[in-house]
């Protein structure tokens, strides 16, 4: 429910902005493959999680389960992300260069 407040939050307040703060042709373009991409890592997230539920379960070995459900997530949103073309590798590498 925070999430969603917030982002009403920010939906309203950059609506005052106009032109400059709406989504371009390329985000509404983009938009469906993001969705498939989040929806991959969510798949391989919930497998992932079953087979690591002993490890997961087990007081020391928590946190590096936790550390391989966090990792690989990232590298299956990014890699199915960037092989449907939701997005570049590169602009990530540009707007951290900012």
């Amino acid at each position: 429910v925070a999430a969603w407040v917030l982002v009403w939050l920010l939906w309203r307040g950059t609506s005052a902005l106009g032109a400059v703060a709406s989504f371009d042709a390329r985000f509404h373009a983009r938009l469906p493959r993001i969705v498939v991409a989040s929806i991959v890592m969510g798949a391989v997230l919930l497998g992932l999680a079953y087979l690591l539920a002993p490890m997961l379960a087990t007081g020391g070995l928590r946190w590096i389960g936790l550390l391989i459900l966090i990792l690989g997530g990232m590298l299956v949103y990014f890699g199915a992300g960037h092989a449907i073309g939701a997005f570049k590798l590169g602009e990530f590498r540009r707007a951290v260069r900012r």
